[in-house]
């Protein structure tokens, strides 16, 4: 069955065409997935610049950057190190910012990993 073509139209509308940073948070049933085959298609979107992948349960990330000769940089970040994307402009403490509602003693289920901690208060940025 097709769409309508207003229905293609607004689709193509709500479309993010040309994105220079890519967030993905990891799960355990799919951390192999986003680091290999979603990455490696990522990479062939010419406008992507940063690829971050956020893992909850290590509590550290993965800063992929690309290089002037269009080779991928990995930068890790762990424990207070800072995250900083620069298609955006933003540095983020990774524990007080990226890590601060994630509780590791509470977990959802096996394969969801540490909860998010319930909060009404906003991230602070530097």
């Amino acid at each position: 069955m097709s769409s309508s073509p207003a229905a293609q139209s607004n689709a193509l509308q709500q479309a993010k065409t040309d994105a220079v940073l890519v967030v993905e948070v990891l799960s355990p049933s799919t951390a192999a997935f986003d680091r290999g085959a979603k990455f490696a298609h990522y990479r062939l979107l010419p406008s992507l610049t940063e690829y971050l992948i956020i893992d909850l349960e290590t509590r550290t990330a993965d800063h992929y950057r690309k290089a002037e000769n269009n080779t991928w940089v990995l930068h890790p970040c762990s424990g207070n190190d800072i995250v900083e994307l620069t298609s955006t402009g933003l540095k983020l403490p990774l524990d007080t910012v990226i890590f601060e509602d994630v509780d590791n003693a509470d977990t959802d289920s096996a394969d969801r990993g540490p909860a998010l901690k319930e909060t009404t208060s906003r991230p602070k940025f530097p």
